[in-house]
């Protein structure tokens, strides 16, 4: 099986203003044609800096990926960085720049005279042309390695990577397999008490069982490789059937389904509402429940920062679980503090956190969830509230 690496260029992903989402992409791409991945290096816009990584990746790696340095700017240093890495040079190609000018003027457009930059590629490298873009890719060999070069435009560097990136991996390591995963996803339970409990599941070499904690929830993820999808669901159905049955009442969901979803999908089962008003948590909410997508559930915003919390029933929302929330932190600790009212009981809880302040946020609200997750539960068990 052939490993790789992933090189993301841009002094703007050094300074966080942008987000790097390509390696994410690319990650589960490689991952599904089953070649390794093994490294993920992040870099500014420096040739030298660039063609050192570059050679460093080959050192360890059958395939390096590069995104982004690929526009027509002089900090755009990819090509130069390749060539230096290969100790060639740069070749202008009149065939690619007369396509940077088609694309240009099909918009309308006149190309500056340093978009001809994007028509240089190191001496040697394959073009990849690019039908969405006007930058195009390109890949360099050595011996039985490749260096591929992809533009940092998310739409761009995607549409490459299907149409000519994976075609091109897969006939020249003859790759047939295919790795899947599988997420389970709890809450309510510690990362220490899950390892305990699957220890014997870790060590098995295929599938592969991993763990993942994040504050309040823990993932447990089964990956298996296989020669095809039927069989990789045949070897992960049966680990996760075992695995299930050790957490009952602990898991929320599998893959990509969130706590927050597994709340409102269980809120719409049972016709409630979950009314939620909250201090301290504003900058810390899911952006799919902060965005109005989840018709289950209500934010409000209490104004004082220490807001008395309701204690008593609000009859004027029938059909709804009342949640008052209170997240409050010192420099040692988190507080969480609610209330949580339904027509029938009142419960109050108290949790101290005690992890990564900036975490705290997070730790809190995911409580918070899973304490109406558990009341949800109760309903399904005894009847509706």
């Amino acid at each position: 099986m052939p490993s790789a690496e992933i090189i993301t260029i841009g002094t703007e992903l050094l300074l966080g203003e942008i987000q790097d989402t390509n390696t994410r992409y690319l990650a589960k791409q490689l991952k599904e044609i089953n070649v390794d991945l093994f490294r993920i290096t992040m870099i500014g816009d420096n040739a030298v800096r660039i063609a050192d990584a570059i050679n460093g990746a080959l050192s360890r790696a059958d395939i390096v990926i590069t995104t982004g340095g690929l526009g027509p700017t002089v900090d755009d240093p990819t090509r130069d960085a390749v060539a230096l890495a290969f100790q060639t040079q740069t070749l202008f190609h009149p065939e690619l720049w007369q396509e940077v000018e088609q694309r240009f003027l099909k918009r309308s457009l006149v190309p500056t005279e340093n978009n001809r930059r994007q028509a240089f590629l190191p001496i040697g490298a394959v073009v990849i042309h690019n039908p969405v873009g006007t930058a195009p890719a390109f890949y360099m060999s050595r011996t039985n390695k490749l260096v591929i070069s992809l533009p940092g435009v998310p739409r761009e560097m995607e549409t490459l990577t299907e149409t000519a990136v994976i075609p091109l991996l897969k006939e020249k390591y003859q790759l047939q397999g295919i790795i899947k995963a599988r997420v389970i996803h709890l809450a309510g339970i510690g990362e220490s008490v899950v390892d305990a409990a699957i220890g014997e599941f870790e060590k098995m070499s295929n599938p592969t069982i991993g763990l993942l904690a994040h504050p309040g929830i823990v993932d447990i993820r089964i990956a298996a490789k296989a020669n095809s999808l039927v069989e990789a669901d045949q070897s992960i159905n049966e680990i996760e059937r075992q695995i299930v049955a050790l957490f009952p009442g602990k898991i929320f969901g599998f893959d990509d389904e969130t706590l927050c979803q597994c709340i409102n999908r269980l809120l719409s089962e049972q016709g409630l509402t979950l009314s939620l008003r909250s201090s301290g948590l504003e900058e810390a909410w899911p952006s799919e429940l902060a965005e109005g997508k989840l018709s289950s559930i209500r934010l409000e915003q209490l104004e004082s920062p220490q807001p008395q919390l309701q204690n008593q029933y609000d009859p004027g929302q029938p059909d709804s679980i009342q949640v008052d929330a209170r997240y409050t932190k010192s420099a040692e600790e988190g507080k969480l503090e609610f209330i949580q009212l339904t027509a029938k009981k009142v419960n109050r809880f108290n949790h101290v956190y005690n992890g990564p302040l900036s975490q705290g946020p997070v730790w809190a609200i995911n409580n918070l969830f899973e304490s109406v997750r558990q009341l949800l539960i109760e309903n399904q068990q005894k009847g509706i509230e």
